[in-house]
């Protein structure tokens, strides 16, 4: 039985292994557009960068949002006061007193400062000659209320709401940045495949283009050792050839480049035998396009970094306003150190003090606040016209490309036109050569127009596809 089991176990690694080392070998051989965007996804460095910089674009905003967050404080006083007094008698000679205040305070968005505290409050006289005992101690307990508004400069929370939006805006802008970025890079990265395609195609039609070449110059030198052609016809035939090859060199250099750059992208072991997409099904793919486009998304991005500076250059000319602030606090006594009954409170509502302040602060240089106001305005405007400028710019290259695929799509009818005309023209040339009545010279010379059609066409087909991802830029019109 332990052997069976042996068996069994042994049979099924094996498949396991085999199906493995299959689905390895498929993978390594060919690679479509989509497991290709997955994989630059998954390792590249500048996009997980990129992610990463999105995130922490929202720091700027959870900054805002701390602005109004509670807060719990602890102060702690200590006075030492042997100033004079009018009766020392009652006073003494020397006052200290030590206060500790524990509480919770919070900035509103509608700019009203409120802190809620307990506090403890001890005080030591010396010195009291009026009394039995010349040193008494105080303590006192309660609780306390403040509120502070200012309602003149940065009136009513002004900075604060200011601040948070500011700080919304410049994570917005951070986040839609990374994105473009993201985006921007991503596209480079389709570019590549759609170009590494064309140049795979085009390998393959020049190799039949040289072939082809090698029958001209075999062909075209029979023809002179029969005194049927001139010797400049060889050379002719025999330049071709080698410009042909020179093409093919130039073509495989480019792609070994690409492969390279798609491998460093995708962390995949790209060579020369992986296969890829035909370009005439990335063309079918994206032939049906028809989505309509309004502006660059680094225009919104411009737009969300315009509003916080503008927001920021409206703060700073806030400074050169006079400055009104009232506050108010609210202190409740529940308790005295001494025992008489003349000293002690008896509820928080027994010792009680009301306080109000209020501060005025007006600049005096006149002529320094008018021109700080005026450069902040001019400042504004500034940043209005440059975002209109980059919108403007936004939508002429938005019409730039729309006319690039305009003039790809009638190139592309055009070409497919001649192919067909050249494929008919072929096949005329080999139905005259079967009869006797076209040379070989011709039937090559109908192939070789072919084949360089077809590069041709693949080329502007790579270029179209390759135009409409740059619309990937863009944001969809609602």
């Amino acid at each position: 039985m332990r052997r069976l089991f042996a068996y069994v176990f042994t049979f099924f690694g094996m498949i396991n292994f085999f199906m493995s080392y299959c689905g390895n070998t498929f993978a390594a051989d060919y690679l479509s557009l989509g497991d290709y965007r997955d994989a630059v996804q998954r390792k590249s460095l500048k996009i997980s960068s990129l992610q990463d910089e999105k995130s922490g674009s929202a720091l700027e905003s959870y900054q805002g949002k701390f602005l109004t967050s509670p807060q719990a404080f602890v102060e702690f006083e200590d006075l030492r006061d042997k100033s004079p007094v009018i009766a020392p008698e009652f006073t003494g000679t020397e006052r200290n007193t030590d206060e500790l205040r524990t509480g919770l305070q919070m900035q509103s968005s509608f700019g009203l400062k409120p802190r809620v505290f307990a506090f403890t409050q001890n005080q030591r006289f010396q010195n009291v000659s009026a009394l039995d005992d010349p040193n008494i101690s105080l303590q006192r307990k309660g609780y306390g209320v403040e509120g502070e508004i200012s309602v003149w400069k940065n009136a009513f929370g002004k900075d604060i709401r200011g601040s948070i939006q500011s700080s919304r805006a410049i994570s917005e802008s951070k986040s839609l940045e990374a994105e473009a970025s993201r985006i921007a890079f991503q596209t480079d990265a389709e570019v590549l495949y759609y170009e590494t395609v064309f140049l795979s195609e085009a390998i393959k039609i020049q190799s039949d283009l040289i072939a082809q070449g090698e029958r001209i110059v075999q062909w075209t030198t029979t023809q002179s050792n029969n005194r049927l052609l001139e010797p400049v016809h060889i050379a002719q035939a025999m330049a071709a050839h080698q410009s042909r090859k020179f093409a093919l060199i130039t073509l495989k250099q480019r792609l070994q480049s690409n492969l390279y750059k798609m491998s460093q992208l995708t962390g995949l072991e790209i060579g020369e035998q992986m296969s890829f997409d035909s370009i005439d099904k990335l063309h079918k793919e994206v032939s049906k396009w028809d989505k309509k486009y309004s502006h660059k998304i680094t225009v919104k991005g411009l737009a969300k970094a315009i509003e916080a500076e503008r927001i920021d250059v409206d703060l700073a000319a806030e400074d050169f306003k006079p400055d009104l602030s009232l506050k108010a606090q609210y202190l409740a006594f529940n308790d005295n150190g001494r025992a008489d009954d003349s000293s002690r409170c008896k509820s928080s509502t027994d010792c009680r003090s009301l306080s109000l302040f209020v501060n005025f602060t007006v600049p005096l240089d006149v002529s320094t606040w008018k021109s700080g106001s005026q450069a902040a305005n001019s400042r504004i405007e500034s940043l209005r016209k440059n975002f209109e400028a980059e919108l403007q710019n936004s939508q002429v290259e938005m019409r730039q490309l729309q006319s690039q695929v305009n003039a790809l799509e009638d190139q592309i009818v055009s070409l497919e036109k001649l192919i067909d005309a050249q494929e008919k023209r072929l096949k005329r040339e080999r139905e005259r050569q079967s009869r006797g009545r076209a040379t070989t010279f011709d039937l090559i010379l109908s192939e070789q127009d072919l084949g360089e059609s077809r590069i041709t066409l693949a080329e502007i087909k790579a270029k179209y596809v390759s135009t409409i991802s740059q619309f990937n830029l863009f944001e969809e019109a609602l």
